[in-house]
């Protein structure tokens, strides 16, 4: 009896393991595209179905294809997966739609551009281009001085140092987190009909939205703070509506300030040798320079 076929997508450990390798980014010089497929090399998955990660590299969808076609020698992949990616993380999150319903702490928003803004940080958010298509904006808080991502309209702008970070070819998902659990998640999903959306998201009845319609997940968690966002709730907005729908909605869909919360996230851009010690820092903390970013060196 001839056991069940191996799937070409390998598990998941895998795949975590061959992109945190190379940096989360694709290792081809000059490269660096988040968009990671997973390429069997050695053996090549036409000689040997097989999930060794020794035997395999993570490359961009379109370096992918090159590499299948005999682009690369085994010795250039080896070094691929020795030194990782030699630039910065870059390129553009391609998932583009029309209409979205945003799915965040249990309510439906229908057509909402402003997503999350705290402390005046617009976290996400998103913005349209010449021919109408909705483009993602993500700045992720946080109260360590390190590097987080940001992205402008589709296009990252910088990582930081993930522990893990995926982002699929198909751009229908974003998951990022680093070592101190900060974290962003934002999936697309495709939901046909009102069946379809019910079977989801088993409060949704009678929304007055157009089918088929894309709805976007957000879970967001910032460490030292009591920030956890997800599709189901909300631990910074109680007493805000709950199981509800919103349309059209000019301002943010949730939208928190606390002076509690210390983001620090990509402070280099704060730090001023000549700014004077006493002064206001310019991050808006409310404190001394001397006692916020000017103390991080």
């Amino acid at each position: 009896m001839r056991g069940v076929p191996l799937s070409r997508t390998p598990p998941k450990a895998v795949g975590d393991q061959l992109r945190k390798e190379v940096g989360f980014g694709c290792p081809v010089p000059g490269c660096g595209s988040p968009y990671l497929e997973l390429h069997h090399f050695d053996p090549p998955w036409k000689t040997e179905n097989h999930h060794n990660p020794a035997g395999m590299v993570a490359l961009c969808r379109d370096h992918h294809p090159s590499a299948d076609a005999g682009a690369f020698t085994l010795d250039q992949l080896r070094e691929f997966k020795r030194n990782g990616a030699d630039t910065a993380i870059k390129g553009r999150f391609d998932w583009r739609r029309r209409d979205l319903l945003l799915v965040l702490g249990s309510n439906f928003i229908y057509q909402q551009m402003n997503v999350i803004k705290l402390n005046d940080i617009d976290v996400v958010s998103f913005s349209r281009d010449d021919a109408g298509y909705i483009l993602l904006n993500a700045n992720i808080p946080s109260v360590l001085p390190d590097d987080r991502a940001v992205i402008e309209e589709n296009i990252w702008h910088n990582v930081g140092a993930p522990k893990t970070l995926r982002c699929p070819p198909s751009g229908k998902e974003l998951f990022i987190e680093y070592h101190n659990g900060d974290y962003l998640s934002i999936e697309f999903f495709e939901i046909d009909n009102a069946e379809g959306l019910r079977n989801r998201y088993e409060h949704a009845h009678g929304l007055p939205i157009p089918f088929p319609i894309t709805t976007v997940e957000i879970n967001l968690m910032v460490q030292g703070t009591n920030i956890d966002i997800n599709p189901k709730y909300s631990s910074i907005s109680r007493g805000i509506m709950r199981n509800c729908f919103m349309s059209h909605n000019g301002g943010y869909a949730i939208n928190y300030s606390d002076a509690a919360w210390k983001f620090r996230q990509n402070s280099a851009k704060y730090i001023d040798v000549r700014r004077p010690r006493n002064a206001a820092c310019l991050c808006g903390s409310g404190l001394r320079y001397k006692h916020c970013h000017g103390a991080i060196g």
